[in-house]
């Protein structure tokens, strides 16, 4: 009988503590589906093709490259920012297929970039005789600023949005054209830390500052994020971001060309 009391009340113990895990673990999944930064509606309507626009979805990436006409070089691989569903940069990466540049918005396990910093790779080994530059938005650029910096020889350039790099990083991609996209009214990465970032870029680097656009701007959300209020809407502050990145990488297409060892030389 003792015996059977015992197993009774470690069977009743071992049920409440797996009725304790089952809970923990579904608040933990609410709070991360709460926490992740859905895309809008406009960031949806972005991904759907039409007659410009040709959409494409992998469990890796979404892909959206011109339909028809020319298609330019270097194509755009982009990492989210911080629990940031890539999707939310359509709008901007839309505007630029539309002027003829493919861009890969990279899914990252948990929209948490660190997860997956090689997942460029996989882009650029479909695709070895294109020339790629890399980047991305918060977390998600100072990402992109180590792969360039362990990967110099396959990549043409790095991009960083409301974004930073640190100082063995930026010793590693000197030489590499890069552009710093900041924002005057950005709560998150402030300009005093892009001005103190500049400390780590190489003399590569062109600079272009969003007067009245702040951090989440850059991309089109659902929610809103802890950030100050911007000055301009986020439909100016996405195409200024589109044509501050179409203008540096029309300079940089203008340098490549292509040899027959399947690589890109300036």
């Amino acid at each position: 009988m003792m015996g059977m009391r015992l197993s009774d009340r470690f069977e009743r113990r071992l049920n409440r503590t797996l009725l304790l895990v089952c809970l923990l673990a579904i608040a933990l999944v609410t709070a991360y589906r709460i926490a992740v930064f859905e895309p809008s509606d406009k960031a949806i309507v972005a991904l759907m093709s039409d007659s410009r626009v040709r959409v494409s979805s992998s469990s890796e990436w979404w892909l959206l490259e011109p339909a028809q006409g020319d298609r330019k070089s270097p194509g755009v691989i982009v990492y989210p920012g911080l629990l940031a569903d890539a999707a939310g940069y359509s709008p901007w990466a839309r505007m630029l297929a539309e002027r003829g540049y493919p861009v890969y918005l990279v899914k990252m396990p948990l929209h948490f970039s660190p997860l997956a910093p090689e997942r460029a790779t996989h882009i650029l080994n479909k695709h070895p005789r294109e020339a790629f530059v890399i980047g991305g938005h918060s977390l998600g650029g100072a990402v992109a600023a180590r792969y360039a910096a362990s990967h110099r020889e396959r990549v043409e350039g790095l991009f960083l949005i409301a974004s930073f790099i640190d100082r063995e990083a930026g010793k590693e991609v000197v030489g590499l054209p890069v552009l710093q996209v900041a924002a005057t009214k950005d709560g998150i990465i402030t300009l005093n830390v892009s001005d103190r970032e500049r400390e780590q870029l190489p003399g590569t680097t062109e600079y272009v500052n969003i007067r009245g656009g702040n951090h989440q701007q850059f991309a089109s959300y659902a929610e809103e994020w802890q950030d100050y209020p911007p000055a301009i809407s986020e439909a100016e502050q996405l195409s200024l971001t589109a044509g501050a990145l179409e203008n540096w990488l029309s300079h940089l297409g203008s340098t490549l060309s292509f040899d027959r060892t399947h690589s890109f030389r300036k």
